[in-house]
């Protein structure tokens, strides 16, 4: 199923795999909650911090969630999205200039009682092409 996310995420954005971070899968119980937050910079790659601006945000809904769960974008006007098993969202979290649009300002509301939430989330990397024999930078 990774692959195939990957695969489908490059055909949908025009751009090699090897330019997403490794898929990460998030799960909320009840009550838990990811407070509202910016996608833009990832501090999990090995380049300088010019190569970690994220342009793209994809994560799919691995379950319904029939009671909570949403993520919510408070800069636009509380725009929620209801989890849906196999629904994807994508956003743009930096603009053409790699700056930060504060518009997507985004966190995952509380699972409500006898409710849990499953998704999977990587992120298109401006300039992470990590090449065969790649090694680590040294800090």
């Amino acid at each position: 199923p990774a692959k195939a996310l990957y695969r489908r995420a490059s055909l949908l954005l025009g751009a090699d795999v090897r330019r997403f971070e490794s898929l990460t899968v998030l799960h909320y119980e009840k009550g838990e909650e990811y407070h509202p937050h910016h996608d833009t910079v990832s501090a999990n790659l090995p380049r300088s911090p010019a190569d970690t601006i994220r342009k793209a945000t994809l994560f799919v809904y691995l379950n319904d969630v029939k009671c909570g769960g949403e993520t919510r974008f408070p800069n636009l006007d509380n725009f929620t999205v209801r989890p849906q098993q196999g629904m994807a969202v994508l956003f743009f979290p930096a603009d053409l200039n790699l700056r930060q649009d504060a518009r997507l300002l985004h966190g995952g509301m509380p699972a409500a009682e006898g409710h849990e939430k499953w998704l999977a989330v990587t992120w298109m990397v401006h300039g992470w092409r990590p090449a065969r024999g790649f090694r680590r930078e040294k800090d």
